[in-house]
């Protein structure tokens, strides 16, 4: 059996790729809302703590676990500690999943902090007018000592435990923007944009927090950042992605040959244009087929092909097909998009890409055509 610590959405995924691998395991989780989250989306027993080092040992003592796969948060430093702590005590084998590193800036804009109290007595001294933060409910407390609540907006989880932390702090509630991300640039641009935000406090909590999204925007939009570093990994047997980190456990997730569909839209100035492409994915995704599909943009519209590439690397895809929704074969088919996955070939080796056809004069195409002409004569009657 495995333990499985959770609370991040790779936990989720281990624990989906442990239900199709058909293993026992058990997960932990520390909040209402991760538990809430954990238990719509697996099929194994999720428990919710707070967990500390004797809830864990307790864990490895009643159920014959052979395995700890520490999936948690980056930064839940004690939680890691208390993790390992007891399965050294138990002679468990740990193994932990660690967020790839954003790699470091050498831009004047970015500042990189050890502690949240560095972070603050920098920020006070530096006078900031809109202050976004998005490093979590624990430096909130923290920076709330420091800086004027007036001038502070929040981003947290939309969980009662949190919302009512940043209240009791002082934060405004039309300050206090509750989501579930992680968010892509064009969201967060429209936020630092309308808010007139000039300095964004985050945490390196990798691609999968929302990151590297959030400081590339905050760049694009003249704002400061201030990051509060990651600490150093827990003990144990260390893997940067879930994939490989399965592989460990004996789990092959594309032995089936079930590969990531990429769709490959033009991308359009109009939301209402870039939603379609969103719902497409939706519906094939429905179907079953893919380990995930993912819509995407070639230009004028987020993610962009390079930004979905990047978050199928993070998420440890290994086999991506392309499905380019263009319907002939011009310039974009002929060289810009073979192009632009002979970039991604190279900055990627590990992932093995096919580009599927466009859709061209296909029967089935003519089909849908004859449709909607008959829907159109419908109208006219």
């Amino acid at each position: 059996m495995i333990l499985l610590v959770g609370g991040t959405s790779e936990a989720v995924d281990i624990g989906r790729a442990l239900d199709r691998a058909g293993r026992p395991y058990i997960m932990t989780v520390a909040t209402g809302y991760g538990y809430r989250e954990a238990t719509g989306r697996v099929n194994g027993r999720v428990l919710k703590g707070p967990f500390d080092s004797a809830a864990f040992a307790r864990l490895l003592n009643e159920h014959p676990v052979s395995v700890v796969v520490d999936a948690s948060h980056p930064f839940a430093m004690e939680l890691r500690h208390e993790v390992a702590q007891a399965a050294e005590a138990a002679g468990t084998k740990l193994l932990r999943l660690e967020r790839p590193f954003y790699p470091d800036s050498d831009n004047s804009a970015v500042t990189y902090f050890t502690t949240a109290e560095e972070l603050g007595a920098w920020a006070r001294a530096e006078n900031f007018q809109k202050i976004f933060v998005s490093s979590g409910v624990k430096s909130l407390q923290v920076l709330t000592g420091c800086l004027e609540v007036e001038n502070m907006y929040v981003r947290l989880l939309p969980a009662v435990e949190s919302i009512s932390t940043a209240l009791s702090l002082g934060i405004k509630s039309s300050h206090i923007i509750a989501a579930v991300g992680p968010f892509d640039r064009s969201f967060n641009e429209a936020l630092f944009r309308q808010l007139e935000i000039d300095l964004l406090i985050t945490k390196d909590s990798g691609e999968a927090g929302g990151f590297n999204a959030k400081v590339e925007t905050a760049l694009a939009c003249g704002c400061r950042v201030a990051v509060l570093k990651r600490p150093a990994p827990a003990r144990g047997e260390v893997y940067r992605d879930t994939r490989s980190l399965l592989q460990s456990l004996g789990i092959d997730e594309d032995a089936g040959g079930r590969p990531h569909v990429l769709l490959l839209g033009h991308g359009s100035k109009l939301n209402t244009a870039n939603r379609g492409l969103e719902r497409l994915a939706d519906e094939i995704q429905r179907r079953g087929q893919f380990s995930g599909v993912t819509p995407a943009f070639l230009q004028l519209a987020h993610p962009s092909l390079e930004d979905a590439f990047q978050m199928l690397a993070d998420k440890g895809v290994c086999r991506v097909v392309i499905m380019p929704l263009f319907l002939f074969e011009g310039v974009h088919m002929t060289a810009d998009i073979p192009a632009a996955i002979d970039r991604l070939r190279s900055k990627y080796p590990h992932l093995q890409v096919t580009l599927a056809s466009c859709i061209g004069p296909d029967p089935m195409l003519a089909i849908i055509c004859m449709r909607k002409i008959s829907e159109a004569l419908k109208k006219d009657n």
